[in-house]
C-alpha cells in the first residue's frame, strides 16, 4: 500500500543541531509511518525552515571542526563549526543529517529529499 508523498516543515530556531538533525533522519527514513519497511524508500520531504537560527554551544563551535580532504598533498581543510555556520548554516545541518542516516544505498536518494527554506 502506497501512501502519497508528505511534505514536514521543521522549525530550527533556538534548537539544539542534534535533536533538529535526529528529527529530519527519522523522518527522511519513514519510521514515522505505520507502514514502515527498512529497505523501502519512504519518499516524504522536510523543509528546515530558519536553518541560521540553529542553537550551538560555545564550548562545541569553538571545539569542533567539519575535516574534508581533496586527496591531493595539502589538501586538508579544517574549519570550526561556527565558521561553517557563518558561511552556510544549512551545510552544518545536512553534514549532521546525512552522519545519522543509515550507510546504504538509499542515504542519497532520502538527502535530496533534505530542502531548507530561505525565505522565511
Amino acid at each position: 500500500m502506497n501512501r502519497p508523498t508528505e511534505t514536514h516543515t521543521i522549525d530550527a530556531s533556538g534548537r539544539a543541531i542534534g535533536r533538529v538533525a535526529s528529527e529530519v533522519a527519522h523522518i527522511l527514513q519513514g519510521k514515522h509511518r505505520p507502514d514502515y519497511t527498512p529497505h523501502i524508500d519512504s519518499s516524504d520531504v522536510v523543509v528546515v525552515l530558519h536553518a541560521g537560527q540553529v542553537k550551538l554551544d560555545a564550548k562545541k563551535a569553538a571545539e569542533t571542526f567539519h575535516i574534508r580532504h581533496s586527496g591531493h598533498p595539502g589538501g586538508f581543510r579544517k574549519v570550526s563549526l561556527s565558521r561553517v555556520k557563518e558561511m552556510d548554516p544549512t551545510q552544518l545541518i545536512s553534514h549532521a543529517v546525512y552522519s545519522m542516516l543509515p550507510q546504504n544505498k538509499l542515504r542519497t536518494n532520502r538527502m535530496k529529499r533534505l530542502k531548507f527554506d530561505s525565505s522565511v
